[in-house]
């Protein structure tokens, strides 16, 4: 029997720079993504423990020592794409942000397929012009 895992988030938030380089020049800042809401403003984060920022040869590690066969690498600053107000901007963000992962686990190692927010994010906004 295959285990598959579908929540391996990704502490995307100590990336920023990484992601960044990935926009267009003129617009290659760190921070991407927009706070989630008011209980996740930084303030709040203070006395939070480091959660670490596993690489995909960590994330292989984990996953050979669960016996565990492939994993769903989804965002954690990420998530908040819904709420850039501008559509080309987050659109372009995550592209980066696709690119990023691709770059950092995909192309390592096809066992951390990364959930893609472009397509999604481009459906979204196509249903909501009508």
């Amino acid at each position: 029997m295959q285990i598959i895992d579908a929540g391996g988030h990704i502490n995307d938030h100590a990336c920023g720079e990484e992601i960044a380089a990935y926009m267009p020049k003129g617009n290659q800042m760190a921070k991407l993504f927009p706070e989630f809401d008011h209980l996740h403003f930084r303030y709040l984060k203070q006395n939070r423990r480091a959660t670490g920022n596993p690489s995909a040869e960590d994330w292989n590690q984990f996953l050979d020592k669960t016996g565990i066969s492939w994993t769903v690498l989804y965002p954690t600053a990420g998530l908040a794409v819904g709420r850039i107000m501008a559509p080309d901007w987050a659109v372009i963000a995550c592209r980066a942000y696709n690119t990023w992962l691709y770059e950092k686990f995909l192309k390592q190692n096809s066992r951390q397929p990364p959930l893609e927010y472009t397509h999604l994010l481009t459906r979204f906004l196509r249903w909501k012009r009508y």
